[in-house]
């Protein structure tokens, strides 16, 4: 059995005689203290019934902690066994801290918790009070700058901005690429234009007025096949338009590159951009020799929007 500090304890036994409890006993009871003493000698317990039998202890004897231990004797020869022992444990650290009735607990805990979240969060603001930095900011609040604030509000528009991005990078009409168009014209197409995939009906397209970007070609033999190139090989490109006379090439596009893949570097540009809207067609010149012999590469320029 377990008690606080100067808390009274009631020293219990059973005595029995055949294995049944035995009444009408008249037991004297010694009491022990922690370190051994004996503080009662003889003290006449109380029968309560069916063989228990009680000899209360005052709290004045308990001021210290340990274990206290009592001895109850019978002088009676027929019961099972006359002298029977009792145990109370008094002061134990555990025990000490429970200074409030259990029926309370609910209430203290809501008040811990109450207490904590007034401690930790501002009831109007709801911002936490337990951040600080070294400039003493110590609210979430306080660190939102109106930048920060501005950057935030614009995540309301992802979703407008991601659905939207087909529409900006791809026109319907032209399919030409428009995020990354020169100046010049108001032009917006396709900064590299990649041919030579569908030899021999391949076609360029480009887009009127464009002043930035490149052109890359595939340079081929009559019979469909890549030209390798040294590093250093310069291939001149031609555009004429359709129905105009010989002599009109626009012979602007100076192009490098090694194993059959030829770039500008020159074209178009501010001096020279790429012509107005209408159908070309294109031939390449390197070391003398036209490619392809007899036949030129359709190209289309269409109008910027």
């Amino acid at each position: 059995m377990i008690q606080q500090l100067s808390q009274g304890v009631v020293f219990v036994f059973h005595y029995t005689a055949g294995g049944l409890g035995k009444t009408g006993l008249s037991p004297l009871v010694d009491v022990f203290r922690p370190d051994g003493t004996k503080v009662v000698s003889d003290g006449a317990a109380t029968e309560i019934g069916d063989g228990l039998y009680q000899y209360p202890y005052s709290g004045a004897g308990t001021t210290t902690a340990g274990n206290y231990y009592a001895v109850a004797k019978t002088s009676d020869t027929s019961v099972d066994q006359r002298h029977l022992p009792s145990l109370w444990v008094v002061g134990a650290s555990w025990v000490e801290r429970l200074d409030t009735p259990l029926s309370t607990l609910a209430t203290a805990i809501s008040g811990v918790a109450a207490a904590a979240a007034t401690a930790v969060w501002a009831a109007a603001t709801r911002t936490l009070t337990a951040i600080s930095d070294s400039t003493g900011v110590t609210t979430l609040l306080d660190r939102l700058t109106s930048g920060r604030a501005a950057n935030l509000d614009n995540l309301e528009n992802l979703d407008a901005a991601v659905s939207d991005l087909p529409a900006a990078v791809w026109q319907n009409g032209s399919r030409t690429l428009t995020a990354g168009g020169g100046g010049g014209g108001g032009g917006s197409a396709a900064p590299l234009i990649n041919v030579g995939a569908n030899y021999p009906n391949e076609q360029l397209r480009l887009t009127a007025g464009d002043t930035g970007g490149g052109l890359i070609i595939t340079i081929r033999d009559d019979n469909g096949t890549p030209i390798p190139l040294g590093d250093d090989d310069v291939v001149v490109a031609r555009l004429r338009k359709v129905g105009a006379p010989t002599g009109t090439e626009i012979a602007c596009v100076v192009i490098y590159g090694p194993g059959g893949i030829i770039k500008t570097d020159a074209w178009p540009s501010e001096v020279s951009p790429v012509p107005e809207a209408g159908d070309y067609e294109l031939t390449t010149q390197r070391a003398g020799f036209t490619n392809p012999a007899g036949r030129r590469i359709p190209v289309r320029i269409i109008a910027a929007l």
